[in-house]
């Protein structure tokens, strides 16, 4: 059930809505059948996270849950919003709505609207950032800013706000926290290139778009300079393994 009163409104003004359906699909790997969530059209057709021409706006979607019958509506993130969905996957007891500590401690520290995924066992909590480089995906937590659609119930968690807010700082400390241990064994033929050449590293990197913008001086997508300046200092620490001389100069 989606409670529609709940969804943040600037979700709603952005058409980057799809359907969504529940199926069963083999894995890719062991073959092993699972549930997944798969986007759709309006029409019936198969959406792309990655193609626009298949999203709508939120009044169409809703519009097409109760034609079609879908299983629920969702949002797509791309790089020209400012949201980031953060998934807190298997930390809510169905049963008593209670909350795992770990992730209570995540909604915590974002403090932004927050809802129960489809499941009642997950959480989403919705922010507006920029993702630093590395890491995406880590055990029952995962962020993504691009190329992804999320479901959205609108079954929000008591005791979170309403509205998705600006946690720039917030993101990148839990990000740090969560992915610390991956960067350094990622970085040993980076750390060791001049100035220059670890820069080009940077710029043709899976992310490198993202840094180029922010080298070049471009803040669009962040609430003031300062955050930019941060997410600049974030991917130079990833780039600099952390030395803080080589971030400075």
């Amino acid at each position: 059930a989606v409670n529609f009163a709940n969804i943040p409104q600037e979700l709603q003004g952005i058409p980057q809505w799809v359907c969504w359906k529940s199926e069963e699909r083999p894995d890719k790997n062991t073959g092993e059948v699972k549930w997944t969530k798969v986007p759709y059209q309006t029409n019936g057709r198969k959406a792309s996270s990655t193609d626009p021409t298949t999203w709508t706006t939120y009044e169409n979607a809703l519009a097409g849950l109760e034609r079609h019958g879908f299983s629920g509506i969702g949002f797509v993130v791309t790089a020209d919003d400012p949201f980031v969905g953060v998934d807190l996957d298997h930390c809510v007891d169905p049963a008593t709505g209670q909350v795992e500590p770990w992730a209570r401690a995540h909604v915590e520290e974002l403090n932004s609207y927050t809802e129960i995924t489809p499941s009642n066992t997950g959480l989403r909590v919705w922010v507006k950032a920029r993702l630093p480089l590395g890491g995406r995906k880590k055990s029952t937590f995962e962020c993504y800013e691009t190329a992804r659609f999320f479901t959205v119930t609108g079954n929000h968690l008591p005791g979170t706000p309403l509205t998705i807010e600006n946690r720039q700082t917030e993101m990148d400390r839990i990000h740090q926290q969560v992915f610390q241990k991956e960067i350094p064994c990622s970085l040993p033929s980076a750390v060791r290139l001049d100035d220059a050449a670890l820069l080009e590293k940077a710029r043709s990197a899976k992310h490198g778009d993202k840094f180029t913008r922010l080298w070049s001086g471009d803040t669009t997508g962040y609430p003031s300079h300062s955050e930019a300046d941060l997410a600049l200092c974030s991917s130079l620490a990833f780039w600099a393994n952390g030395d803080p001389v080589r971030i400075d100069t």
